[in-house]
């Protein structure tokens, strides 16, 4: 069967970045209670793709153009003429700039377009009448997908059903925008069905029905000669077209619009009157023809129903074989079902069953969908599967045996307790859990998770994996738990109540503080929220009574800060002894560039010894549990790399230090200082992990469109000369917004407090409040009471409906209270623009392993890490006439009349704050 869609080229959407222009006001109007990206994530999330188009706004012309002419705009939306500019020049130097660019016009008010000369319909490539309220916004980015697509010949499959609007008034067209677009995304879940492997969710995605105005086309007569029987439905207001289902505006609702498409279940008639059976996926019609004896001409039925289901390979296929022969269709057509279901092509994942033994098994729980790290998961499992073997000799590479609980069973275990989403916001976190842990499962599962913890033995990871989870510009990263238990023990009871415990954990920890937090940062809502649970071997091996892998990892296809012999589009690989854990929460580790392995930030010589990792996590193994001990890191211990040295996993793994010549040898033959630099992976070349690495990133970054984080963690044999490398997890990520969205040039210098070069975030932030964290110096005995403190006063600005400017020594979310603040997203949720110190002498570079990073950079917040040079020559001074609304022995509140400013210049990566009016308030 022939694969007609490259996986590696860029199909989820041709809107991935939207700009709204509209005036301060207007905006305010167009939004209301429910912003523009909020109504945008709550659509996309249903499809359980992963990301959700991006919005940036301008307020007039002038800032339009400048986004247009950075790139990356692919819909600009007007809503209302500009007061800045003619329409007419806003328009010309808009196609000037972005030519492939869609350009569209959004009005509450049609005499807009009555004013001659004002606005030439012509000019847009469409135009709009908004209803009430923001729902046409969506609507509109599917509408110019939809268009994109079907001018696309690369992009256009040829086989996609169309529904084609031809109607004058735009009131009633606007209308059959919404209806039209409606009934499609509501079978999207039916056509995608159990698909869950991330190319095969873009395949349906993008396969799906298509709304297509005809006077794109010159006309109905003309669209209908070029599309022919693709065309599922007309909507029209003029008389209904012989022989094609037909639709007037004013019969139109979403629920006619479907009843009037394929239906979503297939049902063979013989000779047309008496029923043989019906069916509703693949599966279902293999057994419908073994059962039935179906004429030739039902080929006819079964052909609209496979392209509804976006199974284009199978219609090529079986017309290619008609046009030859028509004796053993049947036959013929069965063979390629099952050729389809035997190579995974309809991205169904195995459902658990009690003899599964397979040590590498990918199955579910329950029908629902897998959230975003059960859908990573099984795209890296397909992705480890394609790669080329010979290239990695030595390096096994596979995803860990996992089971997935779907979202269904989450929803069932909610009702069967009568766990309310709202009366828990109302309950302290301690509640929650007790709640929530004292709660049973669905009867439906207990014997599966019975059989999963008799048959494994190893160490289990229960992750959280909800619907909005990793989505892009959203990933919630480390805001819902995971937790890890050492499943120890020879009691299959006991194993048991600790897995269900841990499920149960994770299921509480949807509605915890911090995820309120976080949710209410993204104008989310636990409503809005669905989980699913992935039950995981952890991989490592047994050291006496602890368990940890060699090393793990956090790969990314985009590096902020690179190295200067390398770009930013090379990407970024962190690797450390040990749990991950060190990693995703902001440790010490190691960094390097897959394109340019032998690159490091450690420096050479003493320099390095500052830096290297000197802890690892491992799991302890524990055979009890108690119920009021139980949270993340219950059996997580952080112990001296000394610990793994003795168990022998360090030889290829760290160089030593000589004290005599100031140099580093690979490995452990010699005394000395151990650094934790890879060499013998990565300068002796022991194992490929910079290619691998590389080849994994470019290709999981070909396929999503955007670039990506992987985190994995990696086995050596006890020969040293062969290893197994697994994929943990995927999630999409933001590249730098290389637009300049704010003019530092044009700042007075006697209003700059300070400067920084190693930036995040783009644009102007003004802020009122500011809490500051006095000094440089961390103490990290009184680390927990100080994150209590800056906690509080996060709490106090959020109340009020605000934004803060927060100043501190080190690394913001670090794990290790020495390197930074270990704050968590509840702590800070109110963070604007956050600022890192040098912590004394010693500069602390900015994590890019760790799960706050992930979330700075997708939340679009403002991110400085000033070096020595730049801290020693800020003004702090300027700073002392703001009136303070709090201050202690660590920790300032101070509260701005006037305000303070920050300007981030996307494109060159640096930044400025700014008192206006004088350094001095």
């Amino acid at each position: 069967m022939s694969e007609s869609v490259d996986a590696d080229r860029d199909t989820t959407s041709s809107v991935r970045h939207m700009l709204l222009i509209a005036s301060e006001f207007d905006r305010l109007y167009l939004e209301g209670e429910v912003p523009i990206i909020t109504a945008l994530s709550k659509r996309y999330s249903e499809a359980d793709l992963g990301f959700v188009p991006d919005v940036d706004f301008a307020s007039g012309g002038q800032q339009a153009l400048g986004s247009i002419e950075g790139g990356g705009i692919d819909l600009a939306l007007v809503f209302n003429p500009p007061a800045d500019m003619p329409m007419g020049d806003l328009i010309e130097r808009a196609r000037a700039f972005s030519p492939a660019g869609k350009l569209a016009f959004l009005t509450r008010n049609k005499g807009v377009l009555d004013q001659e000369g004002e606005i030439d319909p012509s000019a847009f490539d469409s135009i709009f009448l908004m209803p009430e309220g923001i729902e046409i916004v969506p609507r509109i980015v599917q509408f110019m997908e939809d268009r994109s697509y079907l001018d696309d010949p690369d992009r256009d499959e040829g086989l996609s059903h169309i529904i084609l609007l031809d109607i004058e008034n735009m009131a009633d067209r606007s209308h059959a925008i919404i209806a039209a677009c409606d009934a499609v995304w509501a079978r999207l879940p039916g056509i995608m069905g159990r698909k869950t492997a991330l190319k095969e969710k873009i395949r349906a995605f993008e396969r799906r029905i298509r709304v297509m105005d005809a006077i794109r086309y010159g006309g109905l007569e003309k669209a209908l000669h070029r599309f022919g029987d693709r065309v599922s439905l007309v909507i029209s207001d003029q008389a209904p077209i012989k022989g094609i289902p037909s639709l007037p505006p004013l019969e139109l609702t979403e629920e006619n619009v479907s009843d009037m498409l394929i239906p979503e279940d297939l049902v063979l008639k013989d000779e047309g009157v008496t029923e043989l059976g019906s069916c509703g996926d693949l599966r279902g019609l293999e057994r419908l023809l073994y059962s039935t004896r179906p004429s030739p001409d039902q080929w006819k039925s079964i052909r609209p129903w496979l392209i509804s289901r976006t199974e284009f390979e199978i219609v090529r296929d079986m017309d290619a074989f008609l046009r030859d022969a028509s004796q053993d269709w049947k036959a013929h057509l069965i063979d390629l079902i099952k050729e389809r279901r035997r190579s995974g092509g309809s991205g169904s994942v195995m459902d658990f069953t009690r003899s599964a033994q397979v040590k590498d098994e990918f199955t579910r729980i329950g029908s629902g969908q897998l959230g975003g790290k059960g859908r990573g998961l099984s795209f890296l499992k397909g992705l480890a599967m394609s790669l080329d073997r010979g290239k990695y000799s030595n390096l096994t590479i596979k995803v860990p045996r996992t089971v997935v609980l779907a979202t269904d069973v989450f929803d069932q275990f909610l009702k069967n307790n009568g766990l309310d989403p709202e009366k828990l916001k109302d309950e302290t976190d301690e509640r929650i859990v007790d709640l929530f842990l004292r709660s049973d499962l669905p009867s439906t599962i207990i014997g599966d998770i019975r059989h999963f913890a008799d048959i494994v033995r190893n160490p289990v990871i229960i992750r959280s994996s909800s619907l909005l989870e990793d989505a892009l510009f959203q990933p919630f990263a480390g805001i819902y738990a995971s937790v890890m238990l050492s499943n120890s023990g020879h009691e299959l009871d006991r194993r048991f109540k600790h897995i269900s415990m841990g499920i149960k954990y994770v299921y509480a920890s949807t509605f915890l503080k911090r995820a309120r937090a976080y949710l209410e940062s993204t104008g989310n809502h636990n409503a809005d929220e669905k989980m699913a649970a992935v039950i995981q071997e952890v991989v490592g091996n047994t050291h006496g009574e602890l368990y940890y892998p060699d090393l793990s990892g956090v790969g990314r296809s985009y590096d902020y800060w690179p190295f200067p012999t390398c770009r930013s589009e090379d990407g970024t690989v962190s690797l450390a002894v040990g749990l991950g854990k060190m990693i995703v929460d902001g440790g010490a580790t190691f960094k390097f560039c897959p394109v340019h392995p032998r690159s490091s930030f450690l420096g050479g010589g003493r320099e390095c010894l500052d830096r290297t990792q000197r802890r690892f996590y491992a799991l302890k193994f524990s055979p009890t549990v108690r119920s009021n001990e139980f949270g993340e890191d219950v059996q997580i211990v952080l112990e001296d790399l000394s610990r793994a040295e003795e168990d022998g996993v360090l030889d290829s793994l760290v160089s030593t230090y000589s004290c005599e010549n100031d140099r580093t040898y690979p490995g452990c033959g010699r005394d000395g200082p151990r650094i934790v630099d890879f060499a013998p992976i990565l300068q002796m070349k022991r194992f490929p992990m910079a290619e691998v690495m590389k080849d994994i990133l470019d290709a999981s970054q070909r396929s999503l469109g955007t670039p990506v984080e992987i985190e994995f963690a990696m086995n050596i044999f006890d020969d040293g000369e062969n290893a197994e490398l697994y994929l943990l997890q995927l999630r999409s990520m933001r590249g730098r917004d290389r637009r300049s969205l704010a003019d530092l040039d044009s700042v007075p210098e006697d209003e700059i407090v300070l400067r920084c070069g190693r930036t995040m975030g783009n644009g102007e932030f003004a802020f009122n409040d500011i809490i500051m964290v006095k000094g440089r110096e961390l103490e990290g005995r009184s680390a927990d009471a100080l994150v209590k403190e800056i906690g509080k006063l996060n709490k106090e600005v959020s109340s009020s409906g605000r934004k803060h400017l927060l100043i501190g020594p080190g690394r913001w979310g670090s794990c290790d209270p020495w390197l930074g603040i270990p704050v968590a997203w509840n702590d800070i949720s109110a963070v604007g623009v956050m600022v890192e110190r040098p912590v004394g002498d010693r500069m602390i570079d900015p994590s890019q392993g760790s799960h706050f990073f992930q979330n700075i950079s997708s939340l679009r917040l403002g991110y400085l890490t000033l070096d020595a040079e730049e801290d020693g020559s800020a003004l702090w001074s300027a700073l002392d006439d703001i009136p303070k609304a709090y201050e202690s022995d660590r920790v300032m509140h101070l509260r701005s009349e006037r305000g303070v400013r920050v300007l981030i210049d996307g494109s060159g990566s640096r930044a400025v704050m700014q008192i206006p009016g004088g350094q001095k308030v």
